[in-house]
């Protein structure tokens, strides 16, 4: 999360507090025009107060909010002052769409914090009400894609419960199954903390209520992993692991109550941005058939269909490439028939070559997709992303297989999966039909 924060007095330095909690929050810029802040007085005693939150340079500390304008790509700015003028200015700089949380809003999220941490009063009394907190997410995900909400949203429950670690799971994909959909801080973890996490969401799915998993070493180390079922109408949504070292203080039954509380709007969320991602990728499906089909029905050779066609499904997609690898049945390994970008000299990528060539008949008739981690998708601000295979059969001309790089999504729905299959096997097909590759590695 990338943040702007305007005021820098009391609250704005509690602000800095919290938010340092969370090593992959940044705040680029913080705006403070009165001299006389606190903030001020605690740079000229030479305290480095922005490290943790910037990624180990202090923010840009600026007396005007036109400093916002020069930020690129922020994701929420934080208004921890009630001066309404200045608000007013923050808004009039900032970004079309961009989230603003005001003083309000902070106060409501200190209101969870405490009541998680059994510290207040449980939420729906005075210190926050259930309005407040849907007008506190509906602002927070305002004008979001569904990545971003994801993001958002996990963000927000990690730093309420204090929890370095966060992942979502959601009901969608091949037969409805509760998959990882986005995470946080899980660098670190292995795949067996990983594989608990899992089982963790599936539980807490399957009882319908809250379970907390520890996994320590005898050293005392490791998570402590608590997963709160998201449910609409007694109709599971997901679940929401968040984790925090096995040694700290669990929950009281007064914060298991309060998260229990904060799911309801949470799956209600949740909800209605999977109907608006099942809208936005039904209308790429379309538009990928309508392309595909409308480029074969063009006096075009079967080798520039098929490289127009993997174009329109890397365009359609948002996938920084699409390649589409072809194998006869007396061949010794594959060959790229169509690649969009297109590649150098016509060689295909090592890695997705490398991984097509993995690829058995074997392995092909039984699989939908195959996904394989590009290097950095754990680590902020690099590009990382996944490798998705898709293998199909070409019958008697042997088999085929999609390979894309995409950065965003990391779980497509089983339609969106066949269709490109489908695509796939049309295209390799009629290039196999006019050229087969036979005995090329």
């Amino acid at each position: 999360m990338k943040i702007a924060l305007i005021g820098g007095g009391e609250q704005g330095l509690h602000l800095l507090s919290w938010l340092s909690t969370d090593p992959s929050t940044r705040i680029p810029v913080m705006v403070e025009p009165d001299r006389q802040a606190l903030i001020y007085q605690v740079e000229t005693m030479g305290f480095r107060w922005g490290e943790t939150v910037s990624g180990g340079q202090p923010p840009l500390l600026h007396a005007s909010v036109d400093a916002i304008a020069d930020i690129a790509e922020l994701d929420l700015m934080v208004v921890s002052s009630d001066d309404g003028a200045l608000l007013a200015q923050a808004r009039g700089v900032a970004p079309a769409g961009l989230p603003v949380l005001t003083l309000s809003d902070l106060a409501v999220c200190d209101s969870l914090r405490r009541a998680v941490r059994g510290a207040d009063q449980p939420p729906g009394g005075p210190g926050a009400s259930s309005e407040q907190l849907e007008e506190l997410l509906e602002r927070l995900v305002q004008r979001a894609s569904w990545p971003a909400m994801l993001e958002r949203i996990t963000w927000f429950m990690q730093l309420v419960c204090g929890a370095p670690v966060g992942a979502l799971f959601i009901y969608r994909g091949w037969g409805r199954q509760l998959l990882p959909e986005h995470e946080r801080g899980m660098a670190s973890c292995g795949a067996g903390e990983r594989l608990l996490c899992r089982g963790a969401a599936q539980r807490a799915v399957d009882d319908q209520r809250i379970v907390q998993v520890t996994d320590t070493d005898p050293t005392g180390a490791g998570l402590e992993m608590t997963a709160l079922p998201l449910l609409l109408d007694e109709r599971p949504v997901g679940a929401l692991v968040l984790a925090r070292p096995a040694k700290s203080a669990g929950l009281s039954p007064q914060g298991f109550f309060s998260l229990s509380w904060m799911a309801i709007p949470l799956a209600g969320l949740l909800s209605r941005g999977m109907q608006m991602e099942w809208t936005r990728e039904s209308a790429v499906r379309d538009q990928i058939r309508r392309g595909i089909k409308e480029i074969i029905g063009r006096p075009l050779s079967a080798t520039d269909a098929c490289r127009l066609g993997v174009e329109v499904i890397a365009g359609r997609l948002t996938a920084a490439s699409c390649r589409l690898y072809c194998r006869g049945p007396r061949a010794a390994g594959w060959t790229a028939a169509a690649s969009a970008p297109a590649a150098i000299g016509g060689a295909a990528q090592p890695h997705a070559w490398q991984g097509a060539m993995m690829l058995t008949s074997a392995s092909l008739k039984p699989l939908l997709l195959i996904r394989r981690q590009l290097p950095g998708g754990d680590v902020p601000g690099a590009p990382g992303g996944n490798l998705l295979y898709l293998p199909f059969s070409l019958g008697a001309q042997g088999d085929g297989v999609l390979v894309i790089e995409h950065h965003d999504t990391e779980t497509w729905s089983v339609q969106l999966v066949e269709l490109l299959k489908e695509m796939g096997q049309l295209l390799g097909s009629m290039v196999q039909r006019v050229a087969p590759y036979e005995g090329v590695s």
